[in-house]
């Protein structure tokens, strides 16, 4: 799924699968809105551009999704952007993943970029 959301490319993908968990049914976790990035200004303003891919696990808190834990797999080489890209997906919504129709925690992979 791509989306455009305020300059930022986010791309997400899942990292959960019914074969890993024991699960007759499942869907994985998912992101549901990207956070606003905080202030882009000085990115942009340096002309900074690439991908910053975050792993994300999330968990689960009366049946609905957060971040529990979120770890740069792939930097996009300036940490301005990193930084940047970290802080959309901290403040992020996330939907957890299913197991037979029960929430629980699992991962995905959100990957922002400005082009």
């Amino acid at each position: 799924m791509w989306q455009l959301i305020l300059g930022v490319l986010v791309a997400a993908g899942t990292g959960c699968s019914s074969a890993d968990s024991g699960c007759s049914t499942s869907s994985d976790a998912q992101l549901i809105r990207l956070a606003t990035s905080g202030d882009l200004s000085e990115v942009r303003l340096l002309g900074l551009k690439g991908e910053t891919n975050i792993e994300v696990l999330v968990g689960v808190r009366g049946g609905d999704g957060y971040m529990a834990e979120a770890k740069i797999v792939r930097s996009s080489g300036a940490p301005l952007l990193d930084r940047a890209a970290m802080y959309a997906v901290r403040y992020s919504t996330f939907e957890p993943a299913l197991c037979n129709g029960v929430p629980v925690p699992g991962k995905v992979v959100v990957k922002v970029a400005l082009p």
